[in-house]
């Protein structure tokens, strides 16, 4: 949170909010596999939450989660590490929204376990408790209901959207495994409330 608050910039405006709508739907174009009714509505959803509240471009890491958190057990210092996707302005909710869905989906020996993220997005894991509180930050640090649900949608939908990198094996997997989470959180009126 400091790490945003002392890069905070612009307001994100009505122009950055098409300018990122218009990069997804043009991108799930090439995706039939998201071209569907239900994609396009939670992409206006997201339209429509970035529209009721106030966000603004930060840098941001760009792969924030656990394992590029260090911890200085002598002196609680807390470093990030690994900046190679950092950008210098962006969408604040990235690295929050990639931070979670990392927690919800990383296991000792998979980086997208679909079990795990099933048993956090139906309270069945400890994780529940903690994601739960975090998000009651976040609400606190946005200054607003923050839509974990519609934020989440849009991570994952984006994810699949990235250039692949990996085998083509592997990128398969991964787009089933994440179009599987889409199917699953099709069914949720909310997450961590």
């Amino acid at each position: 949170i400091r790490f945003q608050n002392t890069t905070e910039q612009e307001l994100i405006d009505e122009n950055d909010i098409n300018l990122e709508i218009d990069y997804i739907l043009n991108d799930i174009k090439k995706k039939p596999i998201l071209n569907n009714s239900q994609c396009l509505n939670w992409i206006e959803e997201y339209k429509s939450f970035l529209q009721k509240n106030k966000f603004h471009h930060t840098a941001i890491h760009g792969d924030f989660w656990v394992n590029n958190i260090l911890i200085n057990s002598k002196t609680s210092n807390i470093n990030v590490i690994d900046w190679e996707k950092y950008k210098q302005k962006g969408n604040q909710l990235y690295d929050f929204m990639f931070f979670f869905f990392r927690l919800m989906t990383k296991t000792k020996t998979s980086s997208l376990d679909i079990d795990r993220f099933r048993k956090c997005i139906d309270e069945k894991t400890e994780d529940y408790e903690k994601i739960t509180k975090l998000v009651k930050k976040i609400n606190l640090h946005f200054k607003c209901e923050f839509n974990f649900l519609v934020v989440l949608r849009i991570l994952i939908i984006r994810r699949i959207l990235e250039p692949p990198y990996g085998t083509s094996i592997a990128i398969k997997k991964d787009n089933d495994i994440q179009v599987e989470m889409l199917q699953l959180l099709s069914k949720k009126q909310g997450l961590f409330v």
